[in-house]
């Protein structure tokens, strides 16, 4: 038999190689298919693992450390953690009450919305939240509870409301004067009221007039026996002078708090010139102040993220007045150091007492106010409180309200 020359032995490889080949080939979709599923198994595992593990962390964290910031996104109090309780009520509500429990101290909530409030802001000019609307010229407007309703002038006050209205201010008035008390109803202008130039333009008018327009005007027509207050031009007066709103709260700033009191003060001056002149511009001085904390700014998680460049006032001379909180013998309504009921007493001050019922847009207005009175209490509460008035028995009374109360329901005797 003649021997394979060099030739055939290669050919003899090549066809042993093909075919070794060929048989790998056949074996590969298998094997090729199972690395893929193990691979993907791991790679599953390894994400479940990393996500079982992230909200561990996440929860654990939320446990033990509460985000102070999260229920202040909300402008309101963080829900409580709830009893546990076999009751068959308690056991009913207890999964809702302890899921807004541990929503409002979810770990980085504060930081993740407003990470997604701020690209809405800034990349597609767009409100992170229905309860803040996004104005001209950098305005922030509140658009909760009813303001959207006082914004657009919906729901006017039917003939019945008014009556309402004015018997009620009027009962009041003559419950004061009966008990050698002298009764003042003040409204405060709403933000929207005021720089209503910088609404957007998808907020048109639905009625010629506001509800305050409404009620000063029924008021004045039907000869209503209550002294009112209407701050809106004293505000519209003082802001061709600049800003007298903060651009990211819903408040007005320490400028229009000051010229809101003068005006006050001087229509209370026609029954009272002991009362003496307001504060003016010459007891005072201005200076420049960063916003870092506004409550729209706050309601959009964005608070420190937006900041905004405004003006406060301050005392050329020290005040005169003395401030003193009251004991628990009055409640604190609101639950807070800052609701809590104090005087500004000015010793030696010949000057008439008072007791102010209010709402936040006091707490700026009250710096000067006091410079009006000998002893003035200021209590942060919508009800009109004949027993307080009984013990306390001032000369004046001052109720001040945000102009949208006039949107909620009327109010009791």
């Amino acid at each position: 038999m003649p021997k394979p020359t060099t030739l055939d032995r290669a050919n003899s490889g090549s066809a042993n190689a093909g075919s070794a080949n060929l048989n790998s080939a056949n074996a590969n979709p298998a094997n090729v298919g199972a690395a893929k599923a193990a691979r993907s198994n791991t790679e599953n595992i390894i994400l479940l693992a990393n996500f079982i593990l992230t909200i561990f962390i996440l929860t654990t964290i939320s446990l033990f450390r509460t985000d102070e910031n999260a229920a202040l996104i909300e402008n309101r109090v963080a829900a409580p953690l709830p009893k546990f309780s076999l009751a068959p009520k308690l056991l009913h509500d207890f999964p809702q009450a302890f899921e807004a429990w541990f929503s409002d101290r979810f770990a980085f909530k504060s930081k993740l919305v407003g990470i997604r409030n701020y690209f809405l802001l800034k990349v597609l000019d767009t409100s992170g939240t229905p309860s803040v609307i996004l104005g001209k010229n950098n305005f922030l407007f509140w658009a909760e509870e009813d303001e959207t309703t006082l914004i657009r002038h919906d729901a006017p006050f039917t003939e019945k409301q008014l009556q309402t209205w004015k018997s009620v201010l009027e009962s009041r008035s003559k419950w004061c004067q009966e008990h050698g008390m002298d009764y003042y109803y003040v409204i405060a202008p709403s933000k929207a009221t005021i720089y209503r130039e910088n609404l957007p333009s998808y907020y048109p008018l639905s009625n010629p007039k506001s509800r305050r327009e409404q009620l000063l005007e029924y008021l004045h027509n039907t000869k209503a026996k209550v002294k009112i207050v209407d701050l809106t031009p004293a505000l519209m007066a003082s802001k061709k002078g600049g800003v007298r709103y903060y651009l990211t709260d819903s408040h007005w700033n320490q400028l229009g708090a000051h010229a809101a009191c003068m005006y006050l003060v001087n229509k209370m001056n026609e029954r009272h010139p002991e009362l003496g002149k307001p504060i003016s511009d010459s007891d005072l001085f201005v200076a420049p102040v960063e916003i870092k904390n506004g409550d729209l700014a706050r309601m959009l998680g964005l608070m420190g993220w937006i900041n905004e460049s405004n003006l406060q006032l301050g005392w050329k001379s020290p005040a005169k007045y003395k401030w003193e909180f009251y004991s628990n013998e009055y409640r604190n309504l609101y639950r807070n150091e800052d609701t809590q009921p104090r005087a500004a007493i000015t010793a030696g001050s010949n000057q008439p007492t008072a007791i102010m019922f209010h709402d936040s847009f006091t707490c700026f207005l009250r710096m000067f106010l006091s410079c009006n009175f000998s002893k003035i209490g200021y209590f942060w509460q919508p009800d009109f409180d004949r027993e307080l008035l009984l013990k306390e028995h001032p000369q004046i009374v001052l109720q001040e309200q945000i102009e949208n109360k006039l949107y909620k329901e009327v109010p009791a005797q």
